[in-house]
């Protein structure tokens, strides 16, 4: 059976993650002629550049931006991304509404707070953080970072499931929670179960790996069955104690000590069972299973579902028909040699094993979809191509997008190297390059360019193309990001052309004077 089949090496030295530490908000007080005179310089020039409003354009003409401007303003309707697909879905504001309560209705899922918990959870974290902190589990930099000083509050929105249908479609709850008083600890806890995640047997990093290790599958027999098994609803359907049981057997697995193991543990418990938000001035508590928008949901749901399905799926008598088994968070893939009856029959009892966890399934002799791959019994293998929801719409960035050139540019060549990658065969990847080919054209694309980039993408070599990349080593470099403007080119000009100013200084002038990509550790030293 092929799915690494092996116990995951759970060990995983704590020195070797890397630290948690809120931004630092220091500024050195540094004395430097050189440093002041490139800022006066820089600032009078780049003054100029930006007063000269001549060759900027909007991207939207007068009707364009007058309805965008109508539709934001209209406070009947909701403008939301959907689930799947890419689209931009309007709705009326009280079928989104009738939506979102439906949902916080269903029975053991949420429950109404009669006011804002945030002051007396931020309470409850900062003494759980203290003391941890002076009983030496945490050190200083962690207790710093798990304390929000200013907290804002979670809210909660759905996008539609317009791939289920298109009236009244239902909704995937979302709680935003950037900057809530639970993100850290969410955050922190998944810090130590991602290096879980990745050496579980089963789970698949993404569409690369999947796609390499369908490429070892040889000697298809004639009776073996492509199975897809699909979750329901997976985030909001984990039993919380169970997942944190989970989360705490597979913690306990690692060199961690136990006291820091539990107090991860403490955390966890608080980010699920103390997950909070607003809806229409309400306040409401999370009940089961964690939000999508959780920085630790992923890993949690991940380590979860390795549990269950080693409890219903990898076990006799269904284990003899597993010829391999992959997953992809709540996505499972099977090839199973064995008769059809007995994948329905292991699906069926799965559903009946567990009170909140429900399947779907499909199964073909043929061909089946998983993922954004097409894959394809043919000649006793597995041929794979490109594969596009009918419900995805074409959202591929326009041409006239205002967004640097080198971006719109670089665009093309990374969705046909990725369509190469899919398509194991030269006519899949024919097929699949005609149809980018047309979408980037609707974008307004020059069909010249194009044609360049298929051509160019055709000679890559696919292996090459599937083995992953090498990670860059830790830099020191200091990369400063601006916002795309017509006029940054001239602006970075600027301060190339006054740089040298800073390379006179006696004493900072060294470190102004590194080579591009070069280490300001290692020059410094």
């Amino acid at each position: 059976m092929n799915f690494s089949g092996v116990k995951p090496n759970t060990a995983m030295p704590d020195l070797k993650l890397p630290i948690l530490k809120k931004k630092s908000t220091f500024i050195p007080d540094v004395t430097c002629g050189a440093l002041e005179m490139f800022t006066q310089v820089v600032t009078e020039e780049v003054k100029k550049v930006w007063g000269n409003n001549s060759g900027v354009r909007n991207n939207l003409n007068y009707e364009e931006r007058k309805a965008l401007t109508t539709l934001k303003n209209n406070k009947d309707i909701v403008i939301k991304k959907a689930d799947k697909g890419g689209a931009v879905v309007i709705m009326d504001i009280s079928a989104y509404r009738t939506e979102v309560m439906r949902q916080l209705e269903t029975p053991g899922h949420y429950s109404l707070i009669e006011s804002d918990p945030t002051i007396k959870l931020k309470t409850l974290i900062d003494t759980m953080v203290f003391d941890a902190y002076t009983a030496g589990t945490i050190d200083k930099s962690t207790k710093e970072y798990l304390i929000t000083d200013f907290p804002r509050i979670p809210m909660l929105y759905i996008l539609p499931k317009i791939h289920k249908t298109l009236e009244n479609p239902p909704g995937r709850p979302i709680v935003s929670g950037i900057g809530s008083v639970l993100e850290p600890l969410s955050k922190l806890v998944d810090r130590h179960l991602q290096g879980l995640v990745c050496n579980l047997p089963t789970c698949l990093k993404d569409t690369n790996e999947l796609l390499l290790k369908l490429d070892k599958v040889h000697n298809i027999s004639p009776g073996i069955w492509l199975c897809s098994i699909d979750i329901q609803s997976l985030f909001t359907s984990i039993p919380q104690d169970e997942g944190i049981k989970c989360v705490e057997d597979a913690l306990l697995e690692t060199n961690l000590s136990n006291s820091y193991v539990y107090f991860l543990i403490d955390c966890l418990e608080i980010v699920l069972k103390k997950n909070y938000f607003k809806f229409d001035d309400l306040f409401y508590w999370q009940k089961q299973g964690t939000s999508m928008g959780s920085a630790v949901a992923p890993s949690l749901a991940n380590l979860f579902v390795y549990d269950l399905e080693n409890k219903l799926f990898l076990r006799e008598p269904y284990l003899q028909y597993i010829r391999c088994y992959y997953r992809y968070v709540d996505d499972i893939l099977i090839l199973w040699d064995g008769p059809l009856e007995a994948f329905n029959n292991m699906v069926d009892t799965a559903n009946e094993a567990h009170n909140t966890v429900k399947f779907t399934s499909e199964s073909s002799n043929q061909t089946i979809s998983f993922l954004d791959v097409q894959i394809k019994i043919e000649n006793g293998g597995l041929c794979t191509n490109l594969y596009r929801k009918p419900m995805d719409r074409n959202n591929l960035l326009h041409s006239k997008s205002f967004h640097n050139p080198r971006t719109l540019d670089a665009i093309p060549k990374g969705q046909f190297m990725r369509a190469k990658k899919i398509a194991s065969s030269e006519v899949g990847y024919k097929h699949a390059s005609s149809d980018l080919t047309e979408r980037f054209l609707q974008r307004g694309y020059p069909k010249g360019k194009l044609k360049a980039v298929v051509e160019e993408v055709k000679g890559m070599d696919r292996a090459a193309l599937l083995q992953p990349k090498q990670k860059q080593g830790e830099t020191d470099r200091l990369t400063f990001v601006s916002t795309y403007d017509k006029r940054s080119k001239k602006v970075e000009k600027i301060v190339k052309q006054y740089w040298p100013l800073l390379q006179t200084d006696a004493i900072f002038g060294k470190v102004f004077r590194i080579p591009r990509g070069s280490r300001i550790k290692r020059v410094s030293q």
